[in-house]
């Protein structure tokens, strides 16, 4: 445990890089990214809006992490 504590700025940088970096391609280009991971196209273009919508929401899950690495006062184990 104690090692996590010394080391969870960069833990928390790498969880948020990660979960970041891969959504960001489904908001950008949706069509391709579906197709790339899971052989299958959007057809409709409500599931494109969805796509897109929910992935936007996972990626600002995603930088929360990332900039709680850097701001000690927001976390609530430091």
């Amino acid at each position: 445990m104690n090692i996590i504590m010394k080391n969870i700025e960069w833990i928390m940088l790498f969880a948020g890089v990660v979960v970041t970096y891969t959504k960001i391609f489904f908001v950008i280009d949706p069509q391709d990214t579906f197709l790339d991971i899971f052989d299958s196209d959007l057809t409709e273009p409500l599931a494109n809006s969805i796509v897109r919508s929910w992935n936007f929401l996972f990626f600002v899950v995603g930088v929360l992490p990332i900039y709680d690495a850097f701001n000690k006062d927001f976390r609530m184990c430091a």
